[in-house]
């Protein structure tokens, strides 16, 4: 992937499944500074679907990071937790963007945008279905996090 301008651009693919996705090109050639090769970028349709999908999983993330900081009053009352456990449901984002981020930017590297932004997608869904079923578990909050670590991850 490369930045032209102010968008985000990916090179064609070599041998994927999904190679209709990445034949994405722009009309104006990128020069790479640390070498002599130019590459030429073409918008598609395709190309315009696949940012909306990525800007969703991102916005789907934000989201899942800051849904239980309205009530954290709440999960102290019910689970009888201290107000740093109820913080450490946002914290886990933060800790876990460190060491997840550089597999990340690898598997964008090597695949583009797609794979990695299912893979993503499928661990906020893994995340949000083991929150959403914790309510029949006896040590409920311990999987509250684990569902949000799972989304961190992601």
């Amino acid at each position: 992937r490369s930045l032209v301008g102010s968008e985000m651009c990916i090179r064609d693919s070599p041998k994927t499944p999904l190679n209709w996705i990445w034949k994405i090109n722009m009309t104006s050639t990128h020069h790479d500074h640390w070498s002599s090769t130019n590459t030429q970028f073409k918008t598609t349709p395709y190309w315009w679907i696949l940012i909306i999908f990525w800007s969703l999983s991102l916005h789907t993330s934000t989201v899942m990071m800051t849904s239980l900081s309205p009530i954290s009053w709440l999960l102290i009352e019910s689970y009888g937790i201290s107000a740093f456990t109820t913080t450490f449901c946002v914290l886990v984002f933060h800790i876990a963007y460190i060491p997840f981020n550089f597999p990340a930017n690898y598997l964008f590297d090597k695949f583009g945008l797609v794979i990695p932004t299912l893979i993503a997608v499928f661990l906020y869904v893994a995340g949000t279905w083991v929150r959403l079923l914790s309510h029949d578990v006896s040590d409920k909050f311990y999987w509250i996090v684990i569902g949000q670590t799972l989304a961190a991850i992601g």
